[in-house]
């Protein structure tokens, strides 16, 4: 009996220092990363990064950019975050209608390791004619 409960402490031991490992190599802030969606005449891009508060897996992934589109019609982009395996719910982030581009920004809260941030441009104001989802 006394061995079985040595080997439990030295478990929940181990655990604590490996997820306390984890936490400290998570970095509070990653470095911004450059994203890029395109459909037909409109290009969305910009950069994304996580804001996470110390000793947490846990954050905020923010986007900033522009969505221009050099041709006619309207253009919106769509965004959203897959989690583990459950597929992104998209909403509207900007639209911008003929020549010209509108500021992007978006922020993604509850941001884990298992999250991937997705963008996707899309003709007029719905999103059932669009280009591919790409991770942002």
């Amino acid at each position: 009996m006394a061995r079985k409960r040595r080997a439990s402490v030295w478990a929940g031991f181990a655990a604590a220092v490996l997820a306390a490992g984890v936490l400290a190599a998570a970095p509070a802030g990653a470095a911004p990363r450059d994203w890029s969606v395109s459909f037909e005449t409109a290009t969305a891009s910009g950069t994304g990064h996580i804001e996470r508060p110390p000793n947490t897996i846990f954050g905020t992934y923010v986007i900033t950019g522009d969505l221009r589109n050099s041709g006619d019609g309207c253009y919106s982009l769509w965004t959203g975050v897959a989690r583990d395996l459950i597929p992104p719910r998209y909403s509207r982030t900007a639209t911008v209608c003929g020549e010209g581009d509108a500021p992007v920004e978006a922020r993604f809260p509850s941001y884990a390791p298992t999250s991937t941030a997705y963008g996707k441009v899309c003709r007029g104001e719905t999103h059932d004619h669009c280009g591919s989802p790409r991770p942002l």
